[in-house]
């Protein structure tokens, strides 16, 4: 079962219960749902969906320019669940949904930021291989190598990052390159994009990406 595209469970038995209970109150909790906020005056539903609006950018640590749109979204849900679970006693896990929320949050602003999303899966390809990424310091001979680790930056041999945007829909090689370095997640080289690392006694040119970004053009320091 789906909700906002992502995956809310895998279990065929829960999924089928969850529909269940949404056939057999169809038309029935919204009538009672109504019969409680109309008892409200407009400023105190108003600080009541503010709150909970609250609470989902407490857990949001990343935005983009579509986060504060979101969140709005986000905290009538979160208010509607509350009402639920306090006024009609309905068993409502406002972690569960939150959680759920922020994983809409997290794939809307890997969208609508290319360099975020690409750095991201460099960390991740990184992380499935491990190996070959080995410490500079003391390296002789790492003859299937992909880059290095050296000084708290990954050296990521081209061959390689083209290989990571290709596998992720990236095309585009130079413009990736200054969005990643724009974002600070990436450094250039002083007249040229990459780096040279020496890996067992063989020149391997690399992209120099932070393993903790630095701030960005505009002096932020990116999270």
């Amino acid at each position: 079962m789906e909700f906002f595209n992502l995956l809310v469970t895998m279990s065929a038995e829960h999924a089928e219960e969850i529909n269940k209970f949404v056939t057999s109150n169809y038309g029935i909790l919204g009538e009672l749902f109504a019969a409680i906020i109309v008892k409200w005056s407009r400023e105190r539903l108003e600080r009541y969906v503010q709150k909970a609006r609250e609470y989902v950018r407490r857990h949001i640590t990343t935005t983009c320019n579509l986060t504060d749109r979101l969140t709005m979204e986000y905290a009538v849900l979160i208010a509607t669940a509350n009402i639920a679970r306090k006024r009609l006693g309905i068993s409502i896990s406002i972690k569960n949904i939150l959680s759920i929320l922020l994983g809409h949050h997290e794939v809307i602003l890997k969208d609508a930021d290319p360099a975020l999303n690409l750095y991201d899966c460099i960390l991740n390809y990184i992380s499935s291989n491990r190996s070959k990424f080995p410490k500079a310091k003391g390296l002789s001979d790492f003859s299937v190598a992909e880059g290095v680790l050296d000084n708290g930056y990954y050296f990521v041999g081209i061959k390689t990052f083209e290989k990571i945007m290709e596998m992720n829909g990236f095309s585009d090689p130079k413009v990736s390159i200054n969005q990643l370095a724009a974002k600070g997640y990436l450094e250039k080289n002083t007249d040229r994009n990459y780096y040279t690392k020496r890996i067992g006694g063989i020149p391997l040119k690399c992209y120099k990406i932070y393993i903790v970004p630095s701030k960005d053009k505009t002096g932020k320091e990116r999270k």
